[in-house]
């Protein structure tokens, strides 16, 4: 099976900082070796 990972850089805001968090919430159901 391939795995998958995902590369997350520092939010440069508050509202890039919320962003972030909501992506990373919709991304972990892929359950991500990284």
């Amino acid at each position: 099976m391939t795995g998958i990972s995902f590369e997350f850089f520092p939010p440069k805001s508050p509202e890039a900082e919320e962003k972030l968090w909501r992506s990373v919430g919709r991304l972990e159901p892929l359950a991500p070796d990284f």
